[in-house]
């Protein structure tokens, strides 16, 4: 999987695991390259549309996750939930892209951030700083990566169970 990142003279990663495999592999050509969220995304005047209004939404794929699937369902029950991607059991589940993603991520109240990659890691992804960036309130697991970043309680919710996150988003 990282046999070919000696051949770069310069390389990143996002994620402090990722840099810590490559380091103990020998490889020292890697760095970690700091997140940010392009200003004209910030900037973007989004039209309204009410297709895309939600208490919570998602921004992922579900193809083979049934953690996603099961959470997002135990949201839905109680919150008008809404899911972009492929693979959900949801209904009126779609991929977005482009300006329909502003349109989903400005108009989703909440989002559900998974941290968990398909390869089993866990870390801080791109898409959380696109959260808060949109005005939406963040929610993720908790794990000690994410404190780096933002302040659970204070700038973002963190939760634990399906049963953590519904009681947190009652209150938000």
């Amino acid at each position: 999987m990282i046999n070919h990142v000696c051949n770069f003279d310069y390389h990143t990663t996002n994620s402090e695991l990722a840099l810590k495999v490559y380091r103990e592999a020998g490889i020292k050509n890697t760095f970690l390259f700091p997140f940010g969220v392009d200003l004209s995304f910030v900037a973007a005047e989004v039209k309204h549309s009410s297709e895309y209004e939600a208490d919570v939404i998602c921004l992922g794929h579900a193809k083979n996750r049934p953690e996603r699937q099961e959470l997002m369902g135990y949201l839905a029950e109680k919150f008008k939930v809404k899911v972009y991607g492929n693979g959900w059991q949801l209904p009126n589940a779609k991929p977005v892209r482009g300006y329909q993603m502003l349109q989903a991520s400005r108009y989703g109240r909440i989002h559900i951030n998974f941290a968990p990659t398909r390869a089993g890691y866990t870390n801080v992804k791109c898409g959380v700083f696109e959260s808060i960036a949109s005005g939406a309130v963040l929610c993720t697991q908790e794990f000690k990566e994410m404190e780096k970043y933002f302040e659970y309680g204070a700038e973002i919710i963190g939760f634990n169970s399906k049963e953590e996150l519904s009681q947190q988003q009652e209150k938000v």
